[in-house]
């Protein structure tokens, strides 16, 4: 008996174990690359202490340094979605126009959004923690 699309429901259940058996080693790749991704921010932050600490010498409230690395942080998730975005344009397009005579591919647009959220939460949050830590460690300025 065919149900929605054609498709059997042995059929549907293959494609499914097909589909999950190709995500989860996909997964575990994005996970373990997201992780250090977030580790290499994380000691690039941390390797400012230095920077932050003459910062606040020649007169920068923490707050300053604090919205300054936020700001930087957008732009290191814009400039990360950007390029994450045209980078893989031309092998999707030409992989779609030899599978579908089609220049425009395809691509689940909630899993492309996914992405770009976890980017956005991950980005900030490996540069702005670190700042606060480094921030608090050097909190007050001295002259020598």
């Amino acid at each position: 008996m065919l149900g929605e699309g054609g498709l059997s429901a042995a059929q549907r259940s293959q494609a499914m174990a097909s589909v999950l058996t190709g995500a989860l080693p996909l997964a575990r790749v994005f996970g373990y690359l997201a992780v250090s991704v977030a580790n290499t921010l994380v000691l690039a932050t941390l390797g400012r202490v230095r920077e932050f600490s003459l910062l606040r010498l020649a007169g920068a409230p923490t707050a300053q340094v604090v919205r300054m690395m936020r700001v930087e942080a957008g732009m290191v998730v814009g400039i990360a979605v950007a390029v994450g975005t045209v980078v893989p344009l031309l092998p999707m397009a030409t992989m779609s126009l030899g599978l579908t005579g089609s220049l425009l591919p395809h691509f689940p647009v909630l899993l492309y959004a996914g992405i770009v959220a976890a980017a956005a939460l991950i980005g900030p949050a490996a540069i702005l923690l670190p700042t606060r830590i480094a921030l608090q460690r050097g909190s007050s300025p001295r002259r020598r």
